[in-house]
């Protein structure tokens, strides 16, 4: 299935995505089970913006970003901080953290998303400034 490239459609998209991921009410596992192939056209929007991370990091992180201005369900929000942000974050280090400072001091949304980060492979003093940011500074 052919799919708009536009930001603004991935962004749509990655959130329909997310919410039909969400085990207490999404169906996509259910749709799955009856229709693979319609399932996995279903998440072209989540694939799309993996890819653009590894292209245009700038632009998937903006795309995150505008997820979360678009969505306030937690849902998406935990996803958008455990994927996007997190993979911003250690590719582009102090720069995503910069970007994210400014766009959260615009959109609590953001700090949300920012707290299901996990540091797996995110430099220590990026994940301690962010710890720090949302403050769970460690001793």
């Amino acid at each position: 299935m052919e799919q708009s490239e536009t930001d603004e459609a991935i962004a749509i998209g990655w959130i329909d995505w997310a919410k039909r991921t969400n085990p207490e009410t999404g169906d996509l596992r259910e749709r799955a089970d009856k229709n693979r192939a319609r399932a996995a056209d279903d998440d072209w929007a989540s694939m799309r913006l993996i890819h653009i991370g590894f292209d245009d990091p700038g632009r998937a992180l903006r795309i995150a970003i505008d997820i979360c201005h678009r969505s306030d369900d937690e849902w998406v929000l935990c996803l958008v901080g455990c994927g996007p942000f997190e993979d911003a974050l250690v590719g582009m280090g102090r720069l995503a953290l910069d970007i994210l400072q400014i766009g959260a001091a615009k959109n609590d949304d953001i700090w949300y998303a920012l707290e299901h980060t996990w540091q797996n492979l995110m430099p220590d003093d990026i994940w301690l400034e962010l710890q720090r940011l949302l403050g769970r500074e460690q001793s």
